[in-house]
């Protein structure tokens, strides 16, 4: 039912707002609950929609909508924990990595910090086993293992490490 009054009204909670006057209290509760649903839900998939996220993060702004910081915020990380897990699963996949690289690349987006230590332990253990052998076959001409190192440079900068 939030789903449906949000639905039918966004761009009425919208307008209001852009006029200055205070959302309805129920208009208000239905965005705040839709919003906050599809952020979670959209964090928690494992396709991890970038464009669907930025668009529930700036719906969220735009109508004045509360964020649920401290579910989002887990959500987010244990997906992208799974995401890390997933790469040192399989390090040289490149999908694996570029799906990592765009859910951290999405931080800087989102109003609220994540915890990323978990995230980062991971990337260094992928770092230790693969990164040497990925950069000797880039310097004998690999193409996919140069565009794995450039996408795993990325990923590094994104997350503070240091990649030798």
């Amino acid at each position: 039912m939030y789903r449906q009054v949000y639905d039918n009204h966004a761009r009425l909670i919208r307008f209001v707002r852009d006029c200055g006057v205070p959302v309805p209290k129920a208009l208000y509760v239905a965005g705040e609950v839709v919003l906050n649903a599809n952020l979670r839900r959209a964090f928690d998939d494992n396709q991890f929609d970038y464009e669907l996220i930025q668009v529930l993060l700036e719906a969220a702004r735009s109508h004045g909508i509360s964020l649920d910081i401290a579910s989002l915020e887990y959500t987010l990380r244990k997906s992208m924990e799974r995401m890390a897990m997933e790469l040192l699963e399989n390090p040289t996949d490149l999908p694996a990595l570029l799906k990592l690289e765009t859910a951290v690349s999405l931080l800087e987006a989102t109003p609220f910090e994540v915890n990323l230590r978990q995230v980062q332990n991971i990337c260094y253990e992928v770092l230790q086993i693969t990164y040497s052998d990925s950069r000797e076959r880039a310097e004998r001409g690999d193409e996919a293992a140069q565009e794995w190192l450039d996408h795993f440079n990325d990923l590094g900068e994104k997350l503070s490490l240091r990649v030798i």
